[in-house]
């Protein structure tokens, strides 16, 4: 079982995120604090969250300006550790008020808002 579809070309990062569907959703924030993941509309970072009981994978895409690359992965920590670090990447290079340039202690998780 593969991951489901995302939306083909549809113009720029909005109109590309909605037309997100079949459990694929942007991800704004990622991190302790909940800093800024991608540039929208440029930068678009989006997870699929699988149903490992079921032996569904996990996704992680990256839309930058129409081009899409898509990861699949067996659980839910190996695509958080992937997003961890496309996060990093990105954040090396854009102005994110206190986002981490590196990951001191090997992971930034989720944001969670309590």
């Amino acid at each position: 079982m593969g991951l489901p579809e995302l939306p083909g070309y549809a113009g720029e990062g909005y109109e590309w995120m909605s037309e997100l569907g079949n459990g694929w959703h942007a991800v704004s924030g990622w991190g302790e604090d909940g800093w800024d993941l991608g540039s929208w509309p440029y930068v678009i970072i989006c997870h699929y969250d699988g149903d490992s009981e079921e032996g569904e994978p996990f996704g992680l895409a990256v839309y930058v300006e129409s081009d899409t690359t898509i990861q699949e992965f067996s659980t839910k920590e190996e695509r958080d550790q992937a997003t961890d670090e496309t996060a990093i990447f990105y954040w090396k290079y854009e102005e994110v008020f206190g986002a981490p340039r590196f990951m001191s202690d090997g992971r930034l998780g989720p944001y969670r808002r309590y």
